[in-house]
């Protein structure tokens, strides 16, 4: 069961003025949501999972982390054109076993998707700041209300996925963002954020390089299957990881695992001369080696033809009687 929470308030009979709109945004909504989330975070408070240090993390998303699951304290960055899917695979496991979770301005969310991936939807909250509508109409607040719920939603929830407004992302730092990252690590929250984080430096940062869709062919067929090729790396991770990993949807959920390995097929020698030969031909202006690839080439084409080495002999002893 998904929670929403609206905060908006009801339209007026004349339309408000910029200042208004960001004094509002400041005021009224930001104390509205920090009191409903206390309440719900009163309610949610964790109990089994609350003297762990870490969260648990399924299979294979582990392979991109450093411990043993999700470290208390820090802040997560999914990045590129599968970063929901990446923070669902994440986050999956300790939602599963008792943890509970804020969506915070996810305007991409999606509750099928979700489910499909194992998310328990019981256990999420989903929770819209306004933020996006503070930046496009007064410009202003936007900040102010994101990190008030923000800091509301660290305070109750073991996970908080949220989306970094483009004010926040810009800003050089300052020190609401600086105090909020303390309160994260304070309360032992774990802040997965979709995109780029800006002043709320990420600890771990998760890359989609690209992705490969199976299933369609011709122009016909369904979506069955997804290989996503990700980059681990970030301040608690020195030496980057590259996974790739498979999502087959063929059951109708959503089963991740390691992508296969790719195999390398046998080459004729005929196949691997015609390569080299091209080698050879591309290299020769720019590189000295080219002479050695030629010989190469040379060489090969001798041991795959079997008759070449009779040929070389009668050749031989033709010479040897002419020349007799």
């Amino acid at each position: 069961m998904e929670l929403a929470v609206d905060h908006r308030t009801p339209l007026l009979s004349a339309a408000p003025s910029r200042s208004d709109v960001a004094r509002r945004t400041r005021s009224g909504q930001s104390e509205a949501l920090q009191q409903v989330l206390a309440e719900l975070g009163e309610r949610v408070k964790p109990i089994t999972l609350a003297r762990e240090r870490t969260l648990p993390v399924a299979a294979p998303f582990d392979r991109l982390l450093p411990d043993e699951g999700l470290v208390r304290g820090r802040v997560l960055s999914c990045r590129g054109v599968a970063d929901t899917s990446l923070a669902f695979g994440l986050i999956r496991d300790a939602l599963a076993q008792g943890a509970w979770g804020a969506l915070v301005d996810v305007s991409t969310f999606g509750a099928d998707a979700a489910s499909e991936f194992g998310i328990p939807l019981e256990r999420i909250v989903r929770v819209e700041t306004g933020a996006a509508e503070a930046e496009s109409t007064a410009g202003v607040g936007a900040v102010a209300s994101w990190i008030d719920v923000m800091g509301a939603a660290v305070d109750g929830f073991d996970v908080v996925v949220t989306t970094v407004p483009a004010e926040v992302r810009s800003a050089r730092s300052p020190a609401a963002v600086r105090k909020l990252a303390t309160r994260v690590q304070q309360k032992g929250a774990i802040v997965v954020v979709l995109g780029e984080s800006g002043a709320l430096t990420s600890d771990l940062v998760f890359s989609t390089e690209r992705t490969e869709w199976s299933g369609v062919t011709e122009g016909a067929g369904h979506l069955r299957s997804r290989i996503i090729h990700v980059v681990a790396g970030g301040r608690r991770l020195p030496v980057s990881r590259n996974v790739s990993l498979l999502v087959d949807a063929t059951s109708g959920r959503a089963v991740c695992s390691l992508a296969p390995a790719p195999t390398i097929g046998s080459v004729s020698g005929t196949r691997a001369t015609v390569d080299i030969v091209d080698m050879a031909e591309e290299s020769s202006e720019r590189a000295p080696q080219a002479e050695l690839l030629a010989e190469m080439a040379d060489s090969l084409a001798a041991t795959t033809d079997p008759d070449a080495g009779l040929r070389g002999l009668d050749s031989d002893a033709s010479d040897r009687r002419l020349a007799g």
